[in-house]
Parts: structure tokens; sequence; C-alpha cells
């Protein structure tokens, strides 16, 4: 039996309900949201058999509001990613490859959505855009030269906050893809991951520009940031921690974070909110020591690990243009020139094994300079 409650006063005059199904579904396309969506069917009978029989064109008009193009084949990807069974080189391969396709312009018309399916989509946005709000806040809150507090309002273009969006999509992504151990092998001693670090960069951070590795590096200084205020409490007051040799982190150099805090940044953003907004020392131990584990994967690790400073010390300033157009990677995304000209000018000295991650340039991370 249904309970929905009928339209108030729909039989006395004309109301929302009594005009045309195309005319109601329009107006119900351009709600801000699935949640309020859900409500209003919840509280008409006529607007639940709406979203009941006739919801995709709703649901397709309310999604391309929540999640613009500019940003859709990160979602759709990571939400993809998410629902993989199993992961192997092959199937990431064919993952990724219907991706950076997409990012060339070649998507084609969006896939089509259920309502959960859809829900499921925007929840993880809106998480997306509250990461990228702390990340505005935090990168200009201090000035970049005097750091001294700066108040806002802080002047950020929709450019720069869908570049920040990406390199938060791309983070998950690779540890959503790559994290994962091969099923034990008796022959093992010890655990393997399922696609090796030298494959993380072949099959991902090759198809990027070096300026968007560097945003990517961004997201995870600023999340070990906000990690590092509930590791370094526990770390340095814990004595369990202090038995198992767990130290207090302090910096962000490439090749020296420890696993255990790779481990806490690849269980992703939703833990990382949570952690974030734990304050109780207790609260903090009880949400770090379940995932006191080594990490095997390493995005610093799969960016550096297989180069050697030593072997090409050519500058960028030194690059022939054809070395250029070989060696640096093209932007995936159509842009404005402004990551690529700030970070060439940044690196001009520098050669290959520092064009992502350089120590020097931490404090410019922290900024967001290439966002």
């Amino acid at each position: 039996m249904d309970t929905s409650p009928a339209c108030p006063g729909q039989e006395n005059h004309p109301t929302l309900t009594s005009l045309p199904v195309e005319i109601q579904e329009i107006i119900l396309s351009q709600l801000d949201s699935f949640r309020t969506l859900e409500y209003i069917a919840a509280t008409c009978k006529t607007f639940k058999d709406l979203v009941l029989y006739h919801p995709q064109g709703i649901i397709d008009r309310i999604l391309q509001s929540v999640i613009p193009d500019e940003v859709f084949p990160e979602a759709i990807t990571f939400f993809e990613a998410s629902r993989l069974p199993t992961t192997n080189a092959e199937i990431v391969q064919e993952l990724l490859g219907r991706y950076f396709t997409s990012l060339k312009g070649k998507m084609g018309p969006r896939p089509r959505f259920s309502l959960s399916e859809a829900t499921a989509l925007e929840k993880y946005h809106r998480l997306i855009q509250r990461f990228t709000q702390i990340f505005i806040s935090t990168a200009l809150s201090k000035h970049p030269i005097t750091r001294d507090e700066v108040k806002p309002p802080w002047l950020v273009t929709k450019r720069e906050q869908y570049r920040i969006q990406r390199a938060l999509y791309r983070f998950e992504l690779h540890w959503k893809l790559f994290k994962r151990l091969e099923k034990k092998d008796r022959s093992q001693r010890h655990p393997q991951l399922a696609i090796t670090l030298q494959h993380h960069s072949k099959l991902y951070f090759d198809h990027f520009a070096p300026w968007e590795n560097e945003q990517i590096i961004c997201i995870q200084d600023f999340l070990l940031r906000i990690v590092d205020e509930a590791f370094n409490d526990v770390a340095a007051h814990d004595v369990e921690w202090g038995e198992w040799g767990i130290k207090y982190n302090e910096g962000y150099k490439a090749l020296s974070i420890n696993r255990f805090r790779c481990n806490y940044i690849s269980l992703g953003l939703h833990f990382i909110f949570r952690l974030g907004g734990t304050q109780k020392f207790e609260h903090r131990r009880e949400m770090l020591n379940p995932h006191r584990n080594v990490q095997l994967a390493s995005i610093d690790r799969a960016l550096k690990q297989h180069k050697s400073p030593y072997i090409d010390r050519v500058p960028l300033s030194r690059y022939s243009g054809e070395r250029l157009k070989h060696d640096i990677q093209k932007p995936r995304v159509r842009d404005d020139r402004g990551p690529a000209e700030v970070w060439r000018a940044t690196h001009l000295a520098m050669s290959s094994y520092n064009f992502v991650m350089a120590d020097d340039h931490i404090p410019l991370r922290e900024r967001g300079y290439v966002m």
C-alpha cells in the first residue's frame, strides 16, 4: 500500500502537480541536489511516481549541474574504479585508456545512471568540493613571502577550483587502482603489489604533463599535513607506537615519507576528513591504530624511485625545442598557460629528476603554485 501523502490542495485549485508531466520534469530538474529530489518525492505521491517511472531526464540534468564537464571525466573514472572487484595491469590500462581518451574531448554523451548511482557520484563530489575549499583556505591564508595571515575573501577562479578538484580526483584514483596486493602465494615470503611501482608510472603518471603531476603532489602534501596533525599527536605520546619505532613526522621530502603515512592517505578522503575533525587523543588513536600498516604503494616512489638524479643533469633551460616536444608531456586538459608557465619558470635550473616533487619547492606546493 502506497503511504505517500497526496499533494496538499491539488483537488481544490491548480497546483504544480496539475501541470503536464513534461513541465513537472523540467521543474524537478532544476533542483540543486538528489537529496532535495528524494525529499520532495517522499512528500508527494505525484512527484514520487514521476521520479520512479520517468527519472532519467531529471537525473541527467541534476547531475549535469552538480558535476560540471570540467571534472566529470575524473568523477566517472573514480566511480568506475571504486566498483572494480579486482585490479591488474590489463584492467587498469583499459579503464585509464577510456579516461585519457575522454580528456581529448572524445567523451561523447554522458552515460546514464540510476538514482542511487547518481546520488553516490554527487555525494563524493560534495566531499571533493569540501576539500577544495579547505585547500584554498590553507594555501591562501598566509602571505607567500611574509607568512602573515591573509583574511578572506580569497580570489579563486573557476578554472583554479577545477584544477584542484581534478588533482584531488586523480590523487584518489591512484590509490584506488594501485594499492591492492597480489593474492598470497605460499612461495612468497612478503606481500607484493598487484601492479609494480614502475608500472604505476607507465600506466598513469607518465601520461600527465609534469605540472599536472605536481598538482597531484600539491594535494599529497596538503593531505599529509592534515594526517600529520593526528599522526604526530599519537606518535609523540603513545607508548605502544614508541615501542613499534613509529617516529614523529617532519617534512615532505621525496622518498622520505614513511610507509605508515602513505597507508593513512591511501585510505581516502572520507577517512582523512573524519581524522581531521577529530581533536581528542583517544579518538585519534582509535582511528589510526587499526590501519597502522606499511603501505607498499607510494606516489613519490612511483615518480622518483626508478629515476636517478645523476644520469640526466641537463637543466630545463638548456632543452632544445625538439627535446621539449619529446620529453615534456602535453597537458591532458585544455587550459590556460598559467600552470605550465609557472612550472617552467620555477624549474629552469633543474634537471628531469626534479621536474616533479622537488624538495626546494615544498613551500611553493603548500601555496598551490601550479593550480
